[in-house]
């Protein structure tokens, strides 16, 4: 078999081993290349080998291009996955060539990505590394903001505003503006202060920027000509989002209770899910959403309504108050009043049901939903989540019905592949097929990729292999342990055959197909245990033994294509509890450490190998075994 290597993976390794010859030789590299987005985190240390508690992450972009030619535009899905981090982010940019890299911190660059934007070119950010000062500039900064969260201050807080192309005059208007705002007694506003303040305000032709202690803050762009009212209503907005970036508690409190009707003019439909992100980090979920429904109309932003639930559900995740957003639906929900009011609370109680999985719960609330407000059923979003619901309860013709109605509503690859999954466990293998290889056709997400084409190899198994395009779903009684142990010594020695008539009967059937991939292990059959385990895990997303199992089977019998789907869907559904029933499963649960050091390491370049697997591209994996190391290309 001819085997390659892909550039992009050659890329890889070279950038991070030229990252460790710029970085002072006690800083500490962890490598997280399986991690979504993060390649590695930096651990400062002294000179002398002293630890700094300090570290940051990177994200290491390898390239062929020299800087002068180089075009890198990163996507809104990444520059929030970094935002989220509690330790800021590098991006190291190696340009191979030359042997050199680039660097900038992202989230001086995150602001610069517009509202309405889907991706931002960040080329133009990016300095030139120097192998002395760029070490220390990152230490400088990472010592910094450590001092700014551990300083404890106290009110009144000095805001300092400045602007060097300002007017004075200017600047004295929106000063004054600030300090008659009764309700921020807090805070002293002073014009180009030349005292060390907590906040600073640049005015700038086209901006406003607030800033922390020197550390980076929020921004305003596009601002215009406003009155010094408006101005000052801004940068107290944007003192709010920065206090809590840095977690000041005693500035963001009293600016969120006394000031919300203030802060949610300012906000308008632009800062409208920062600033309630935010209000309910400051002073809880309940508290902010009795600030909300007591605010006056001429504050409210239009959508501010429809808003406010998508919101409050994703603030409640992120500062672990789900429960109480729940308990304040229900709440809700029995003091609803009309229609529009009850389909709106029921809709967002299943919703935040379904996240915790509480599927039996959430599916009544979607029907009473659309039932309430049947325009619901005229939006792609609702079907869709209406369909996961009607899955996740085993009942896979409504589930069907509802995804096809999302797909003439709003065509989607993902909508395809759900399908196709939907069509799988319902036991329509032929009409999965063509689901899937629509959804294949187009970008899928890496785990969706990877899953759809399993999913499409195991009903092709079924439709070539078994003679079986459609089958009734039925269950033997206990799993089928008494048929499949019934089979005699002649009917074993041809398995598939003996399996013929029970698997166009109970193929459907998770427990099943568990049960013959046993007996299909036991009679030294891999790749027919293999595709039973895979089958039983395709049902049971969260059975790891099955997909562990899965795994060792496709190990047995060579077969790499089929272990690498098993890993890569394992690990996307159960993570490294793949890897714990791996070695339980399997004779390596007596392996040496180093032996079980080299099967881990296996498990995790496969995964990461497989990001952004495409069917019609090869991918090319190590397989480390005890004497050398193996290279196929799927």
């Amino acid at each position: 078999m001819t085997t390659k290597r892909v550039r992009n993976h050659e890329l890889e390794e070279l950038s991070l081993a030229a990252l460790r010859f710029e970085l002072p030789s006690k800083w500490v590299i962890h490598d997280f290349r399986k991690d979504y987005g993060i390649d590695v985190q930096l651990e400062i240390f002294l000179a002398d080998g002293s630890a700094t508690g300090l570290r940051c992450y990177g994200q290491l972009k390898a390239t062929d291009n020299s800087a002068d030619d180089d075009v890198l535009a990163l996507d809104r899905d990444h520059f929030e996955y970094w935002s989220a981090h509690t330790d800021p982010v590098l991006l190291l940019r190696y340009y191979a060539d030359a042997k050199q890299f680039c660097w900038c911190w992202l989230h001086d660059v995150a602001w610069s990505l517009k509202t309405d934007s889907q991706s931002l070119s960040v080329t133009k950010f990016l300095r030139p590394w120097d192998k002395q000062t760029s070490p220390k500039a990152i230490q400088d900064f990472m010592e910094q903001r450590s001092r700014a969260f551990a300083e404890r201050q106290l009110p009144p807080f000095l805001i300092a505003v400045r602007g060097s192309s300002t007017p004075l005059v200017r600047l004295a208007e929106v000063t004054n503006a600030l300090n008659e705002l009764e309700s921020l007694s807090i805070f002293r506003f002073e014009a180009e202060s030349l005292n060390s303040a907590t906040f600073e305000i640049s005015l700038l032709p086209d901006r406003v920027v607030c800033s922390h202690l020197g550390l980076p803050g929020v921004m305003v762009e596009e601002f215009g000509e406003l009155a010094p009212s408006s101005i000052a209503s801004t940068i107290v907005l944007l003192v709010f989002l920065t206090a809590c970036r840095y977690d000041k508690i005693l500035v963001a409190r009293p600016l969120a209770k006394n000031c919300f009707g203030l802060l949610l003019k300012a906000a308008g439909e632009r800062f409208f899910f920062p600033l309630m992100d935010s209000v309910i980090y400051a002073v809880g979920l309940r508290e902010a959403a009795n600030l909300f429904q007591g605010a006056s109309t001429n504050d409210m932003p239009e959508i501010g309504s429809t808003l406010f639930p998508g919101v409050a559900y994703v603030a409640a995740q992120r500062y672990g108050e789900s429960d109480q957003w729940i308990s304040m639906l229900r709440e809700d929900l029995a003091s609803s009043m009309d229609d529009a009011h009850r389909g709106a609370t029921a809709y967002s109680l299943g919703n935040a049901l379904s996240h915790k999985n509480l599927w039996p719960e959430a599916l009544p609330l979607f029907k009473l939903a659309a039932e309430a407000v049947p325009d619901y059923f005229n939006r792609a979003y609702f079907r869709h989540e209406y369909g996961a619901a009607f899955f996740e309860n085993g009942m896979f013709v409504e589930a069907a019905e509802q995804y096809r109605a999302a797909l003439i509503l709003e065509p989607s690859a993902r909508l395809h592949y759900l399908l196709g999954d939907v069509l799988f466990c319902a036991g329509e293998f032929s009409k999965g097929i063509v689901e899937l290889d629509v959804a294949l056709g187009t970008p899928l997400d890496d785990g969706s990729a990877t899953a759809a084409l399993l999913l499409r190899e195991l009903c092709r198994e079924f439709v070539e292999g078994w003679g079986v395009n459609s089958i009734e779903r039925a269950a033997p009684e206990d799993g089928g342990i008494g048929i499949l142990q019934s089979l005699s010594g002649d009917e074993l020695k041809d398995l598939p055959k003996a399996l013929m008539p029970l698997m166009q009967r109970f193929g459907s059937d998770a427990l099943f197909n568990f049960n013959a991939g046993h007996l299909a292990l036991t009679n030294g059959q891999n790749v027919l245990a293999a595709y039973r385990f895979l089958n039983c895990a395709a049902r049971q997303r969260g059975d790891s033994e099955a997909w562990a199992l899965a795994v060792a089977s496709a190990m047995g019998a060579k077969d790499a294509e089929l272990m690498t789907l098993a890993i890569v869907t394992g690990y996307f559904f159960v993570k490294e509890k793949l890897l714990v029933d791996f070695f339980r499963v399997t004779q390596f649960s007596c392996a040496s450490a180093a032996e079980r050091e080299q099967l881990q390491r296996m498990f995790a370049d496969i995964v990461h190998a497989s990001s952004g697997l495409k069917p019609e591209e090869p991918l090319t994996i190590r397989l480390f075994g005890p004497n050398q190391t193996h290279v196929f290309e799927v």
